[in-house]
């Protein structure tokens, strides 16, 4: 597994999982960007990407393509790689650490 920056103009993998905070997941997959999706580093252009999803192109800069994490082989759709991917329930660990402080802090 790794980033999509490391990949070279031209090579295909697949995106294994994409990391990040609620939003920029949100506004990664809305962009087509989902697990399981066979993804073309086109590109470069100096810290920037343009990578080939679906039957469009998109350009990320470096700090967003540094989220997406491929693999060479097909992912199994139910696995996750991370426990920062799609399917651990985030929120309810954020809103338990926020109850944690405000009981500590009364």
């Amino acid at each position: 597994m790794l980033p999509l920056t490391w990949l070279q103009p031209g090579e295909t993998r697949y995106i294994k999982c994409v990391r990040g905070n609620d939003g920029v997941c949100r506004h990664l997959r809305s962009l087509g960007l989902v697990e399981g999706e066979p993804i073309r580093l086109t590109q470069r252009n100096g810290n920037n990407v343009v990578v080939a999803v679906r039957d469009s192109r998109l350009a990320l800069d470096e700090n967003l393509a540094l989220k997406v994490l491929v693999t060479e082989d097909a992912p199994d759709c139910g696995a996750t790689c991370c426990e920062g991917c799609a399917g651990t329930p985030r929120r309810q660990h954020r809103k338990r650490r926020r109850n944690r402080r405000s009981v500590d802090t009364k």
